[in-house]
């Protein structure tokens, strides 16, 4: 698919089947990217630009109150306290904390190209394995596949783009869901460990070189196993 302006060179849809998978229903509306980053006052959607003045707001009132905490000024705890309790509050402000945490409104907007074709190569390669397979049992079923050396070859070809195929999953999911840990609450610049480049290098490598020993162990036996055959 070849994107040119605003139009496609191609494309394959199914009429409002989005907002069916989303809202349960065909006729519901989907915001799209600049609906959520401007706003759109017609579908009572918030422009980002306020939420964040609203998480800020929620951020520094937090603030407030870890600080009464400490100092242990009752009365000003008491206030604040009942300031989250508040329901006005937690719905207009606290519900969106995590906006507190970011600089301006692209942030809120994750890599939308990687993002894309990560998740067509999902579908693409899933209906793939899907045609394989019912390609596979019928020759089974017809006693055809032992002939059919070809299959056997794209079968065998095929291993690794399971592999593909999962990690384009988790492209889709870890990338898709940027900058957020939790929806609105948490962005992933506040949820990082703080811990040292150090522990990640050993522990990295630790992990690597344990796996590419169990790779060469495993490819050695299956190995050995083909050399000795079926007999």
């Amino acid at each position: 698919m070849k994107r040119m302006g605003k139009d496609f060179s191609f494309h394959i849809e199914i009429p409002n089947f989005l907002s069916y998978m989303a809202y349960g229903h065909f006729d519901a509306f989907v915001p799209g990217v600049n609906d959520l980053v401007d706003g759109n006052m017609e579908r009572n959607i918030m422009p980002v630009t306020d939420k964040i003045e609203r998480g800020k707001i929620a951020r520094e009132t937090l603030a407030e109150f870890k600080t009464a905490r400490d100092k242990g000024d009752t009365a000003q705890y008491a206030l604040l306290k009942a300031k989250f309790d508040d329901d006005d509050f937690k719905n207009n402000y606290f519900r969106y904390f995590g906006y507190g945490f970011l600089n301006k409104p692209d942030d809120v907007i994750p890599n939308v190209p990687l993002s894309f074709y990560s998740f067509h190569i999902m579908v693409i390669l899933g209906f793939y394995f899907l045609f394989l397979m019912m390609v596979l049992i019928y020759n089974v079923f017809t006693d055809k596949l032992e002939k059919r050396r070809f299959l056997l070859r794209i079968a065998v070809l095929t291993v690794p783009l399971a592999y593909l195929a999962s990690q384009a999953g988790w492209i889709v999911a870890e990338m898709g869901r940027q900058p957020w840990v939790i929806q609105d609450l948490l962005p992933t610049m506040a949820a990082v460990s703080h811990i040292s480049t150090t522990s990640v290098q050993v522990t990295f490598w630790m992990f690597a070189v344990l796996f590419t020993a169990l790779l060469i162990a495993e490819l050695s036996i299956i190995f050995r196993q083909i050399k000795i055959g079926s007999k």
